[in-house]
């Protein structure tokens, strides 16, 4: 099942894991006896109950309250299915379990939901297929009298094709689940008559392309699910008509290139293009896409790309991990228009270094993700200039040398992560007083050897920092000679700082008092000495 981008929110973290927990174990009771896989849905049932009576992210689950609903009725019937005999199962559209508000066609064909002696009404906002075999999806198939239904789920119903006007007389239709099909053909018009449809789920359904304007009539459609396909190519007007779609998933797919498909999605906020064969994004490819909050294009190949949204945009969370990106592909002031940026991952890159301005003007820059490329050098300056950044984490590179350079500190930076790269010392106090705010720094995996070890370790605990470091030798306590020498060393750093830092005030001090000199001798030249001479 997948989760709406809200789903990720902090404020509903336990209940999704909880919620999880049930799904996996159901899934997994799939393989069990009968007997077992029945005790495993009613406490699936009961976990929905309670998941939706959670207090929590009310706007999330009234969108996944008709989701649960559609797998508790799947397994439901699956069960009863496998309890009888397949073969001699006539097929039968009947109403769901108790309060479902579900409909449910077993064993169905294309003419059965016209057929059928089930007379559906205003109960049934869901209408449920299960083991059905739909094949061709023609022009009235669901052209079904005094139906109210909200929903149509046809997963796993062996969908080939679906031709014009398929889902004529579902005009009350706000969700279609067309997932784990195989469908090669469709036709431009199959939308026709469909225009309340907000949800369209067609992840693992297509073998085939997309037509160009085969969305155009679904004018409320905001969010559509097109990943795990096998979608080679997109063409300007794929998405055309498309002019309120917030969400589109187009992962694990293998797209090279884009062609311009996206570009006038205006009120698009979350693209999704991992795991695709993207080699480069052009400067016109996301142009328009001004309300995009989240674009994720990791596990591509991208050397080249230029993020030319322009200001303003809404832009928060940028995820390039797992690409070609090296260290000549990106330039200074690469990000410089992403001002509302918050999330940045570069992880799994083929960066060698980071250099000065990359990340000039970002200045409400949060989480910087720069973990497994081949980095040899931090210089703590070249994060000079953003104000909100809280976490570094430059992990899995080999880093010998932590540099301290630049004049600005980091005042909000609280966790940073140098473990697993080849550090074998660490200047932690000139270091760390550039970060006030740091709470915790992961150490693990380096080449520091003992002494410089506890010699970190004392500083941590007098500091109340967290730490992570992994002693691989037996390293001895220190005695109360050496602790007394570490902290006499602390304090000769201290001060050398202290001192540092008094000299800079001072400066400070005596470039205001010089200025304000100045400008007094300037308005005494200007209004009393001047003044006379004109008298």
């Amino acid at each position: 099942m997948r989760f709406p981008p809200c789903w990720d929110n902090e404020s509903v973290f336990k209940v999704r894991n909880q919620y999880s927990f049930f799904w996996k174990s159901t899934k997994t009771s799939s393989q069990l006896n009968g007997k077992e896989r029945t005790g495993d849905v009613r406490i699936f049932k009961a976990a929905s109950l309670a998941y939706l009576a959670a207090p929590q992210a009310l706007d999330c689950l009234f969108r996944l309250k008709r989701k649960i609903l559609i797998r508790s009725v799947q397994f439901f019937f699956l069960l009863q299915i496998s309890s009888q005999d397949e073969a001699v199962l006539t097929p039968v559209c009947k109403y769901g379990y108790r309060g479902s508000l579900t409909a449910v066609c077993i064993n169905a064909t294309a003419n059965l939901f016209r057929e059928t002696p089930y007379r559906f009404d205003h109960l049934d906002e869901t209408l449920v297929c299960v083991t059905c075999n739909l094949s061709n999806i023609t022009r009235g198939t669901f052209d079904i009298n005094g139906n109210r239904i909200k929903a149509l789920v046809l997963e796993n119903s062996n969908i080939k094709t679906i031709a014009v006007s398929a889902f004529t007389g579902l005009v009350f239709m706000e969700e279609l689940h067309l997932t784990n099909n195989s469908i090669f053909h469709v036709d431009p018009g199959a939308f026709h008559g469909t225009r309340k449809v907000k949800q369209i789920f067609l992840d693992r359904a297509l073998t085939g392309p997309l037509p160009d304007m085969v969305f155009q009539d679904l004018v409320l459609l905001r969010e559509l699910y097109l990943n795990n396909n096998d979608l080679k190519m997109l063409n300007k007007d794929t998405f055309y008509g498309l002019a309120n779609l917030e969400n589109l998933d187009l992962s694990n797919n293998k797209l090279s290139e884009l062609n311009g498909s996206v570009a006038n999605l205006g009120q698009l906020k979350f693209l999704t293009l991992s795991n695709n064969l993207l080699t480069m994004i052009t400067r016109t490819e996301l142009t328009g896409l001004k309300s995009l909050v989240t674009l994720d294009l990791s596990m591509n190949s991208l050397y080249f790309f230029n993020i030319n949204i322009g200001p303003p945009n809404s832009l928060r969370m940028l995820n390039l991990s797992r690409n070609m990106l090296g260290y000549s592909i990106l330039k200074e002031g690469q990000f410089n228009d992403l001002k509302n940026l918050e999330n940045l991952d570069l992880s799994r890159n083929s960066l060698t270094s980071v250099f000065p301005k990359l990340f000039i003007g970002l200045f409400n820059l949060r989480e910087l993700q720069l973990a497994e490329n081949n980095i040899t050098k931090f210089p703590l300056g070249v994060f000079s200039g953003l104000p909100s950044l809280k976490l570094i984490n430059v992990s899995n590179n080999r880093i010998e040398s932590a540099i301290i350079s630049g004049r600005q500190i980091l005042p909000q930076v609280h966790t940073i992560d140098f473990s697993y790269n080849a550090l074998q010392e660490f200047d932690f106090v000139g270091f760390l007083r550039r970060l006030p705010s740091i709470s915790k720094v992961w150490l693990s995996g380096n080449n520091l050897d003992c002494k410089e070890s506890r010699r970190i370790e004392q500083y941590f605990k007098q500091e109340n920092i967290l730490y992570r470091l992994d002693f691989h030798i037996k390293c001895p306590a220190l005695s109360q000679s050496e602790l007394k020498h570490v902290d006499g060393d602390l304090e000769k750093e201290f001060s050398r700082y202290g001192k540092s830092s008094s000299t800079l005030i001072a400066l400070k001090v005596t470039l205001v008092i010089l200025i304000s000199v100045f400008v007094g001798v300037l308005f005494y030249v200007q209004f009393f000495i001047l003044n006379r001479k004109l008298k």
